[in-house]
């Protein structure tokens, strides 16, 4: 620890790990829609992420954005660029659990509709008519 730079990295690394869980879920969504044949979702959630980290990291890095004549930002530094690295990521999973759970609620009402009947995405079973 006798570099200048040690602490803000470890700051730095300590905040970004608390995204790793936000990694976590954006790896498995992408396993989910690549086997669905589906390679643009990830693709536009990955470019939604890093939008919003282009966004927040300089106002979470720098003290004074000027806007309109006042200081804006948060003057966080290398620890700002973390926290905005890592509420891109967290941002991303979100919508990427979202975008997981409508294709599994697509998928399951499909795979009823090819059973003629199977469960609704309440989980209860469809009545059947007397057609079926």
């Amino acid at each position: 620890g006798g570099s200048p730079m040690f602490a803000p990295a470890q700051a730095y690394l300590r905040c970004r790990a608390l995204a790793a869980p936000a990694m976590v879920l954006l790896t498995t969504s992408e396993g989910c829609f690549r086997g669905t044949a589906n390679t643009r979702t990830p693709v536009a959630i990955g470019l939604f992420a890093g939008l919003v980290n282009t966004v927040l990291d300089p106002f979470f890095m720098f003290g004074s954005l000027e806007v309109g004549g006042g200081g804006l930002g948060l003057g966080l530094g290398m620890l700002g660029a973390a926290a905005a690295t890592a509420v891109a990521q967290w941002t991303a999973a979100l919508l990427a659990v979202w975008q997981v759970t409508a294709l599994a609620r697509r998928l399951e009402d499909e795979a009823g509709k090819q059973r003629g009947g199977g469960l609704t995405t309440r989980g209860r079973r469809r009545a059947r008519s007397a057609d079926d």
